[in-house]
């Protein structure tokens, strides 16, 4: 008997493992090696990877204001395989995050409703996914983690160790150095666990636990800090915090919706006002567990409200799972019926997800290739001054090109900072330093003086096919000793 229940346990383990890696493999659109993997933000991602692993330095030789260890994450990824890493990496996170999430399910008390309890989050991910490999679905295992600790505490009603959170603190680290942002609901989290023991008077255990959880965090934020110091020096862990923190609160804007932005917000923000109406309801007698989730919830809103992008919503499925795990075991199927109007509101996108592996992966695997072949004839016949020598114009991370198959070591590109920068390089009047290249389209916009210089001088113009939905523009400098029309 002990041995059949061994093999179906590990059976059942091994099934989450292959259906994790089957998920990123088959939606992850912006690693997969099924897929060109061109578009989306991991383009910068990939691209600030490729750069570590070629020996540059990170936050100077090229700019974004993401964490250290989403480009670190990419890096090892590029490393270990060009084609498969990054995507393989992903599968291992996301089969630990599914065990995390079976575990906070069997804390529960859910039995053989966890399978479907964790198939709904994995539709529901689908529909918040756009191509993988972003920054919320690579802090999905550290949201998690400290979210069964807390639920397991509570179910067996036994205080959390020190153990636990010295392991949150880490967690809580590792998140702020993938990006900031994604840690915000995590530290309400943790200011409503302390507000409840405070509530209790026990303050001995407050100091005790947020003496270890600090200890994690200062653990992971020094070996951020010392990774980066060996990358480059002290110059470079300066760098790191401007751009990690300073950059980003001063691109914080309360975004005025357009059409396109309020539907997002609407399909976003009444699920979380769905949850947060279950969490009420299932837990006004629990204040212990019903206030961690209530914090989570308002921060992931708020945070969303800013700036409406799908993938921001990714950070609710933990708290999804948890509630989901309480309706079932309430009312079993019957308590599923109210997590199908999430569903209902992003019907269109789950649509659309299904049939873009229809049309990149069974149809039409030549989605915007065109594009990427003529670059790479291009740089083929470029000398390989030019080719580290390129500088990418456009915010959009997709049309950074060169994060694929070694076309170039890796050009300038820039979410923030980079019109600065070409501005100082153009004003040198060194043709040295300027770039040989520049990759645009028909809407860059140059600073004033820049573009008149491109005008007179970037007169070497080359229309390729469009990549990533635009048309793309090379603008060669008249010295540039490569040119030629593609074919």
């Amino acid at each position: 008997m002990a041995s059949k229940t061994i093999i179906r346990t590990t059976a059942y383990y091994l099934a989450l493992v292959v259906a994790s890696f089957a998920f990123v493999f088959l939606f992850s659109f912006n690693t997969s090696p099924f897929y060109l993997g061109y578009a989306g933000d991991t383009s910068a991602y990939k691209q600030m990877g490729l750069l570590i692993v070629q020996g540059g330095i990170p936050y100077i030789d090229l700019y974004d204001n993401k964490g250290i260890l989403l480009y670190l994450f990419n890096a090892l990824g590029i490393w270990l395989s060009p084609k498969w890493g990054i995507c393989l990496l992903q599968g291992t996170m996301m089969a630990l995050t599914a065990i995390v999430w079976d575990k906070m399910l069997r804390a529960l008390g859910v039995g053989r409703m966890r399978p479907v309890c964790l198939l709904l989050a994995w539709v529901l991910l689908m529909c918040f996914y756009e191509g993988g490999d972003m920054t919320e679905d690579l802090c999905l295992l550290f949201i998690s983690l400290p979210m069964l600790f807390y639920v397991e505490s509570y179910m067996s009603k036994t205080p959390l160790r020190p153990v636990h959170w010295l392991v949150m603190g880490i967690c809580f680290g590792i998140i702020t150095f993938i990006r900031i942002n994604n840690a915000l609901q995590f530290l309400f989290f943790y200011l409503s666990a302390f507000v409840l023991d405070l509530t209790d008077k026990r303050y001995q255990t407050v100091i005790r636990n947020l003496i270890f959880a600090l200890l994690g965090f200062l653990t992971t934020a020094l070996a951020s800090v010392g990774v980066m110091y060996l990358i480059g020096g002290s110059e470079s862990v300066r760098a790191m915090f401007y751009w990690m923190f300073e950059a980003n609160f001063e691109r914080i804007v309360f975004t005025v919706y357009n059409g396109w932005q309020m539907q997002i917000f609407l399909i976003g923000i009444i699920p979380a006002v769905l949850f947060l109406t279950i969490a009420i309801i299932l837990n006004y007698r629990q204040p212990s567990l019903l206030l961690p989730i209530i914090a989570a919830i308002l921060t992931c809103a708020t945070t969303f409200s800013l700036r409406p992008f799908p993938h921001y919503e990714i950070v609710f499925l933990p708290i999804f799972v948890m509630l989901s795990g309480q309706l079932t075991v309430r009312w079993r199927w019957a308590g599923l019926l109210p997590l199908f109007l999430v569903f209902a509101f992003n019907y269109h996108i789950l649509y659309d997800q299904g049939m873009r592996v229809r049309r990149e992966l069974l149809l039409d695997r030549v989605w915007f290739r065109e594009g990427f072949d003529q670059f790479s004839q291009l740089a083929a016949g470029m000398t390989p001054c030019e080719r580290e020598k390129i500088f990418n114009l456009e915010v959009w991370p997709g049309l950074s090109l060169l994060n694929h198959e070694g076309i170039v070591s890796y050009n300038k590109n820039s979410l923030v900072g980079i019109d600065e920068e070409l501005h100082s390089l153009l004003s040198s009047g060194d043709t040295n330093l300027m770039p040989r290249w520049l990759i645009t389209t028909a809407e860059t916009q140059f600073l004033p003086d820049d573009s008149v210089f491109v005008a007179q001088h970037y007169t070497r113009t080359v229309a390729l096919e469009p990549v990533a939905w635009k048309d793309i523009i090379l603008r060669g400098l008249e010295t540039s000793t490569f040119y030629s029309q593609p074919q």
